[in-house]
């Protein structure tokens, strides 16, 4: 598994290499090219990769969080206040 890792974190060097020309040339020629998301995904993708193969994970306490706020309301819960 240690193998799979350094692959991880290599892939993961080249993309923010990657990620850092794109944000040089879109600032240098004012332009935004749409790919910088697909790099930006990837980054945040091996991060998580590599997160769960250490055993943790990528996104922590704020990862729970956000999950618990995408949960639907439960019945009981009272709204009385927005309205």
């Amino acid at each position: 598994m240690t193998g799979e890792l350094d692959v991880l974190r290599e892939l993961l060097a080249i993309e923010r290499e990657r990620l850092r020309v794109a944000r040089r040339i879109e600032e240098e020629r004012s332009i935004v090219f749409p790919e910088t998301s697909v790099i930006v995904r990837d980054v945040v993708r091996l991060l998580e990769a590599i997160a769960e193969r250490e055993g943790r994970t990528a996104r922590g306490e704020r990862g729970r969080a956000m999950e618990a706020d995408r949960r639907p309301p439960d019945d009981d819960e009272d709204f009385s206040d927005l309205e």
